[in-house]
C-alpha cells in the first residue's frame, strides 16, 4: 500500500496552487459575487473530470480531490468551489458516465469551456430527496415528455443552462417510477425563483426550479425510462465523495492561521499556544482533519476503481461535514469576540460549512447507507 502521491497528482496539486492567486483575482476585490466559471474554466477546473476528447482536464477522482482541497488551503471561496462542484460532480459527469453520444456532444464541451453551467435538480418541494417524492412528475406521450412540479434549492439554479431532473411517472407512487433528464434552460415553461438571503455560502446562487408543462423529447431521457434511483445513487456517488474537498482544504488554512495567532500572542507565561486549554483544543482539530483527509483519499481511490459505491461517498462525506463544522466551532470559540467581529473570517466559515451536514444528502442519509453496508466487508 503505498501512501505517496504519484508524480501526475503532485503535478497537479502545484497547478493548483499556481492557478489559486489567479482565480483569486478574477473578481472585484471584496466584494461578493458568484463564481466566474469562464475563469475556472480557463484553468481547466471547470472541467477537471471530463475526458480530454470533450474539452476537459481527464483527471482521476483522486487528482480532483487532491487539487481542490489545494484550492481551499490556498484561501479559494467555499462557495466557489461548492458551485463549481455542483456543475461539474452534479451534472457533468452525470452526462459523462451516463449520456447518450448526442448528449455527450451537446453539453459535455461547453459545460468543460464554462460556456454552460451545469446544476443537479434532486431535492423535491417537500425540502427532500426522498424516491418517493420528488416533486416533479412525467408524463410520457408520442415522443415527448411533460414535466410538472416544483424542485428546491438547486445549486447553480439562476445561472444553470442545463440541469439533471429527476422526476416521477405520474402513475407511479414509487420511486421506482423515477427518470432522469437532462433539461435546458431557457425555454417557456419554467420558471426560476433565485433563494434570497442564504445563510451560508452566499456567493453559491441557489433557486427553486418550477416546471409547468415543460416539454422535452424523449431523448432528454439519462439513462433508461424508470431507471432514475439507480442513476441517482451513481450521480451522488461522485458528489458526496468530491464536493467538499475544498472546505477541507478551507479548513486547514483556518487552522493554521489560528495556530499562528496564539503562537504569536504571549501572556506572561510565554506564548498562548502553549496553554492547553488552547494547544490540546487545536491538536484535537488537526487529528480531526487528519483522519477525514485520508478517509477521503481513500473514497477518490475507490471511486477511481469503481469499489465501495455506497459505503465509501457515505463515510466521507459524514466525517468531511461534520468534522470541518467541529472545526469551524472549535476555532471560533478560541477567537471568542475577534471572530465575531469578522477576524481571519471565521464566523463566515462557520455559517458556509454548517449546511455541509445536510447538503448532498443528511446526516441520517449517509448513517443510513452506512448501516445498509454493516456486516458485509
Amino acid at each position: 500500500m503505498d501512501f505517496s502521491l504519484s508524480p501526475s497528482e503532485q503535478k497537479t496539486i502545484d497547478k493548483a496552487k499556481s492557478d489559486a492567486p489567479k482565480l483569486l483575482g478574477a473578481g472585484p476585490a471584496g466584494q461578493h459575487e458568484a463564481v466566474d466559471f469562464l475563469s475556472w474554466a480557463q484553468y481547466g477546473w471547470a472541467g477537471a473530470t471530463i475526458a480530454r476528447n470533450q474539452g476537459g482536464m481527464g483527471l482521476t477522482a483522486l487528482s480532483t480531490f487532491l487539487a481542490f482541497e489545494q484550492l481551499g488551503r490556498e484561501g479559494l471561496s467555499r462557495s466557489h468551489m461548492f458551485s463549481v462542484g455542483a456543475h461539474l460532480f452534479g451534472c457533468a459527469m452525470a452526462i459523462q458516465n451516463h449520456g447518450t453520444e448526442d448528449q455527450k456532444s451537446t453539453y459535455l464541451q461547453k459545460l468543460a469551456s464554462g460556456k454552460m453551467i451545469g446544476a443537479l435538480a434532486l431535492t423535491g418541494e417537500s425540502g427532500g430527496s426522498s424516491s418517493q417524492n420528488l416533486g416533479v412528475n412525467c408524463g410520457f406521450k408520442s415522443d415527448m415528455v411533460t414535466l410538472n412540479g416544483t424542485k428546491k434549492l438547486v445549486t447553480n439554479g439562476p445561472a444553470a443552462d442545463v440541469l439533471i431532473v429527476s422526476a416521477q411517472e405520474t402513475s407511479s407512487s414509487s420511486g421506482l417510477g423515477s427518470t432522469l433528464f437532462v433539461v435546458p434552460t431557457g425555454h417557456p415553461g419554467i420558471e426560476i425563483e433565485q433563494i434570497q438571503d442564504q445563510a451560508g455560502i452566499k456567493d453559491s446562487p441557489m433557486a427553486n426550479i418550477t416546471f409547468e408543462n415543460y416539454q422535452v423529447s424523449k431523448s432528454a431521457i439519462l439513462g433508461s425510462k424508470g431507471g432514475g434511483l439507480g442513476l441517482t445513487l451513481s450521480i451522488m456517488r461522485w458528489e458526496r465523495s468530491l464536493i467538499l474537498a475544498g472546505f477541507l482544504g478551507a479548513a486547514q488554512r483556518d487552522l493554521n492561521r489560528v495556530f499562528g495567532e496564539f503562537k504569536s500572542r504571549t501572556d506572561n507565561n510565554g506564548a498562548l499556544i502553549k496553554h492547553q486549554g488552547i494547544g490540546f483544543k487545536l491538536a484535537e482539530c488537526y487529528r480531526q482533519l487528519e483522519t477525514a483527509r485520508w478517509l477521503a483519499y481513500r473514497c477518490a481511490a475507490d471511486l477511481d476503481m469503481d469499489e465501495a459505491p455506497i459505503l465509501s461517498p457515505a463515510l466521507s462525506k459524514l466525517t468531511i461535514s461534520q468534522t470541518i463544522v467541529d472545526v469551524a466551532l472549535t476555532l471560533n470559540e478560541l477567537m471568542a469576540g475577534q471572530a465575531w467581529q469578522g477576524k481571519l473570517g471565521l464566523a463566515e466559515a462557520l455559517q458556509d460549512v454548517l449546511g455541509t451536514l445536510s447538503a448532498s444528502g443528511t446526516s441520517n442519509i449517509q448513517l443510513n447507507a452506512i448501516l445498509s453496508q454493516m456486516g458485509r466487508a
